[in-house]
């Protein structure tokens, strides 16, 4: 079985309000490696901020942080649902995770933790 391991330090290069969704911010995120996330953040149910040019560690595994309180200032679960080349999208209680450039094995359906750390504010 495919274990997906994600675990990198981004850049946010844009954070908009989704206009139908006000708690909900559409993050765009790089790192050096060629990764791209699109990330349907709900900033205004975690009250967590994240705005552009913050550098943040993102953190997908199928194996649980037990200590994600202390880890993480936001730890969720989701499902991956759909895997295209290079290409994993991943539904986070209807939220979207969307990731360009990995291309580990990963498998539809497998259950996936996100860890999110702000490393500058």
């Amino acid at each position: 079985m495919c274990r997906m391991k994600f675990d990198e330090v981004l850049t946010v290069v844009d954070a908009q309000v989704l206009p139908d969704y006000p708690t909900i911010k559409a993050l765009i995120m790089r790192d050096e490696k060629g990764h791209e996330v699109y990330f349907e953040y709900p900033e205004g149910v975690v009250k967590v901020e994240i705005n552009k040019d913050m550098k943040v560690r993102l953190c997908i595994d199928n194996v649980k942080d037990e200590n994600y309180k202390q880890n993480w200032d936001v730890y969720m679960w989701g499902k991956v649902y759909y895997v295209a080349e290079k290409l994993v999208r991943i539904s986070l209680g209807g939220l979207i995770l969307e990731i360009k450039g990995y291309s580990e094995p990963v498998n539809i359906g497998e259950k996936v933790y996100v860890g999110i750390k702000r490393i500058q504010q």
